[in-house]
C-alpha cells in the first residue's frame, strides 16, 4: 500500500493537453474557484487533488511516520477524494489502514476511530454492502453515544448515517 500511495505521489501532475495552455494558473477571482479555471477539465482537476493527498500523505509518513494519528488523517483524506471520485477500490484499504492507526494509537473507543468506523461505513454502503455497512455504522454510533452522549450532535450524525441505510 505505501509503495502504491508514494508511486502516485511522486508521479507528474497532469500537463495540458494544449502546450501553448502552459502558463500559471490566474489568481482566484470571479468565474475561478481556488486558482483553478472552469476550462479545465474535471479529469486534470481530479488527478492534480490526488497528486496533492498523495505528496500529503507522503509527507506525513516521512514527518511522522507510517503509525501517527497524522497519517491516519491523511489517509483518510485521499481516501474520501477517491470515493468522490468514485474509484472504491483504492479506497478500502486506506480506510483500513487509517482504522488500524486510530485503534493502536487512540485506541479502539476513541472519537476518531469512530469516524474511521463512519468513513469504512460509507464505503460499503456505496458499494452495496449493506450488512457490512450495518455493522460499522452501529460501532460507530456506539462509540459516539459512549463518548458524546445521546444528545449530542456527532452522536445524532452518526444516527442519522444508519438510519439511511434502512
Amino acid at each position: 500500500l505505501r509503495a502504491q500511495v508514494r508511486d502516485r505521489a511522486n508521479a507528474e501532475p497532469p500537463q495540458p493537453s494544449d502546450p501553448q495552455e502552459n502558463h500559471p494558473r490566474p489568481a482566484p477571482q470571479s468565474g475561478h474557484t481556488n486558482g483553478v479555471s472552469r476550462a479545465e477539465s474535471p479529469q486534470a482537476i481530479e488527478m492534480n487533488s490526488i497528486h496533492v493527498a498523495s505528496r500529503a500523505l507522503e509527507k506525513a509518513e516521512k514527518e511522522f511516520g507510517f503509525e501517527h494519528q497524522e497519517t491516519a488523517n491523511r489517509l483518510s483524506q485521499l481516501a474520501m477524494l477517491y470515493l468522490h471520485y468514485r474509484r472504491p477500490k483504492a479506497v478500502e484499504p486506506l480506510f483500513q489502514h487509517a482504522l488500524a492507526i486510530r485503534e493502536r494509537k487512540l485506541g479502539p473507543d476513541h472519537a476518531d476511530t469512530a469516524a474511521s468506523l463512519n468513513h469504512l461505513a460509507m464505503l460499503y454502503d456505496t458499494l452495496g454492502q449493506y450488512a457490512k455497512a450495518e455493522l460499522f455504522y452501529k460501532r460507530a454510533l456506539k462509540l459516539a453515544e459512549e463518548s458524546f452522549g445521546a444528545e449530542h450532535p456527532q452522536t445524532a450524525a452518526r444516527l442519522r448515517d444508519l438510519g439511511r441505510l434502512y
